[in-house]
């Protein structure tokens, strides 16, 4: 009898650590760092995998958790209608993609495929804007080949703050310094978008340059980018994911369906004190600043 409980129990235990099979694009400490706070911040076992062994838990699990864009897309065109996929620690630009290009998704319902992205909403972004520079009038950006789309709400955000909006659309052909020049020699407040890599790399190199030299305040996308010279940086670090990760993971034991796709809840700000002194710029206080953002969705 001992024996038969035991193995009940083992069994059950078994079919609930198998119930969420979690699929890392890399295995990279930073991916790492998603999953150890996803752990810390649930209540519910799970299994990690590597993408290349991800077949191994299609059969038994009810959800899976793909972290990065590269999980996101292979899972995707595995999993079958009546299991679940959350995918996390990815730009939003990148999950609208892969549903575009993945028929798959087609076979998931709402409820039972949703992301939680990696990038900032846009106006958390322009709220902070208006934080560090309160009596600016405007606001300029440079939109690229993912991240256009985003010109007619980052012209009504702008607005929202008090802001007239300036912005160009740069394409792989032109010059980003033709480009960047006259938007950053207009604007009080610089905001830098992410977009693909190619573009994050060559339009940060010269906005920092030309933004500098015109004494404009950038606000970048990380923290990498306040320590090349942004004054401030809005960002959610691996452990903020993780953790927000950790709490859709206890929802959705609970409810047995996924909330809808967000943006991170949980943030942080980076500043560049030098830069700020360059510039003359008096911040408020780090913590002031979270506080208020809070409020922008």
């Amino acid at each position: 009898m001992t024996l038969c409980i035991l193995l009940v129990l083992c069994l059950s235990i078994i079919k609930s650590y198998a119930a969420v099979s979690v699929v890392l694009s890399e295995h990279t400490q930073t991916y790492l760092n998603v999953v150890s706070a996803m752990e810390q911040n649930s209540d519910h076992p799970v299994q990690v995998y590597a993408i290349s062994d991800q077949t191994q838990s299609l059969a038994s699990s009810q959800l899976f958790i793909a972290i990065g864009a590269r999980a996101c897309q292979s899972v995707l065109a595995a999993i079958q209608s009546h299991q679940s996929l959350f995918c996390t620690f990815l730009p939003s630009q990148a999950y609208e993609l892969i549903l575009q290009t993945t028929q798959a998704s087609l076979r998931l319902s709402q409820e039972h495929l949703s992301a939680l992205f990696l990038d900032q909403p846009l106006e958390r972004q322009i709220h902070l804007a208006r934080l560090i520079q309160p009596d600016a009038e405007f606001l300029g950006t440079l939109l690229g080949p993912n991240s256009h789309h985003l010109k007619p709400h980052f012209d009504a955000y702008s607005r929202k703050h008090h802001f007239t909006p300036i912005s160009a659309r740069l394409s792989e052909s032109d010059n980003p310094v033709q480009e960047l020049t006259p938007i950053i020699e207009q604007s009080d407040v610089f905001l830098s978008l992410p977009d693909n890599a190619l573009f994050n790399r060559s339009a940060t190199r010269w906005s920092l340059y030309i933004a500098l030299r015109n004494k404009v305040p950038l606000i970048g996308f990380s923290a990498s980018y306040v320590d090349a010279g942004a004054v401030i940086g809005l960002y959610s670090t691996p452990t903020q994911i993780g953790r927000q990760t950790g709490e859709v993971l206890d929802y959705f034991m609970k409810h047995k369906h996924l909330p809808p796709p967000s943006f991170p809840n949980y943030f942080s700000l980076s500043v560049n004190r030098s830069a700020a002194r360059t510039l003359q710029i008096n911040l408020p206080e780090i913590d002031e600043m979270l506080d208020a953002l809070k409020t922008s969705k």
